[in-house]
């Protein structure tokens, strides 16, 4: 693949921010620098108070690739996504969180990727993942190798929550994101991903070409009053979440109707699981603090 190209797939960057100007600026410049030069980058800023407005507007004004929107700062975070999702033009998209960094090869790689493969419905890079809080820091290398997994496994092994949802920054095909989106609830960014892979498969890069920045404070801390973080605590969340599972599954356009088929057997063993939480939130009256 020539990596200077202008008339390759349209890849669209969806990147939400709000009063992180610290941080924007080594953001879009690692997104500005991609060797894949076709990439229209939707920055959506959810009412910052800080000067997000004048630097993003100013990098707007000398690359005709991003696109500046700003909101009222009434929306949520996840709705801020979606903003970014329902705005895509291009046949790929990958959400971008402002913290983060990328490796020049990392769109390029994740094209190449899906171009060479069209029944895999996602691609996504090793990375090192940045632990900051506490009082410490380190940078860990992290890899991952999805690429012979089934549907079934993958979507058992998101069902289970363990895994790092590291594919929610993943490459996706715009047709298949434009139909999904992460729900307000207990486990939300894993059902999201859990729909993602009986969507279709996951494609591993094994290069690193990804820094994560992951805050090791609790949710509710860093983001208090989160409308995200507020579903770790509403009432009866686990059994909302259990109910949900098979709801939104069910109804995906998305997931081919024989797919569908593998949702039961680890929904179950999911309400197995969590019968104890589930049987607390009852005794007492919904519960409110689950994890």
């Amino acid at each position: 693949m020539n990596s200077n190209f202008k008339d390759g797939p349209l890849v669209t960057v969806g990147l939400t921010t709000r009063n992180r100007v610290h941080l924007l600026r080594q953001a879009l410049d690692s997104l500005l620098n991609q060797t894949h030069r076709n990439i229209e980058l939707i920055v959506s800023d959810n009412g910052s108070t800080d000067n997000t407005k004048e630097m993003a507007s100013a990098y707007a004004e000398r690359d005709r690739r991003i696109h500046y929107m700003r909101h009222s700062g009434t929306m949520s975070g996840l709705d801020n996504l979606a903003f970014t999702v329902k705005e895509a033009r291009g046949k790929y998209f990958m959400w971008a969180a402002d913290d983060d960094l990328w490796e020049p090869l990392f769109i390029e790689k994740l094209v190449e990727a899906l171009e060479k493969n069209p029944e895999y419905a996602s691609a996504m890079s090793s990375y090192y993942e940045r632990r900051v809080g506490n009082d410490k820091e380190e940078i860990i290398l992290c890899t991952h190798d999805y690429t012979n997994l089934s549907n079934r496994e993958l979507f058992k092994m998101y069902m289970r929550a363990r895994k790092r949802p590291i594919f929610l920054f993943a490459l996706y095909r715009t047709s298949i994101r434009k139909k999904m989106e992460i729900p307000h609830c207990f486990n939300g960014i894993y059902l999201f991903l859990a729909e993602a892979a009986l969507a279709g498969r996951a494609y591993s890069v094994p290069m690193p070409l990804f820094t994560w920045l992951n805050d090791l404070r609790p949710t509710q801390v860093r983001h208090a009053g989160h409308p995200y973080a507020k579903a770790q605590l509403t009432k009866f969340a686990i059994t909302k979440y259990i109910l949900l599972v098979p709801a939104r599954l069910l109804k995906s356009s998305v997931i081919p109707w024989y797919r569908k088929l593998l949702i039961f057997g680890p929904w179950l063993s999911r309400i197995w699981h969590y019968k104890r939480k589930i049987f607390r939130e009852f005794l007492i009256r919904g519960g409110g603090k689950q994890s």
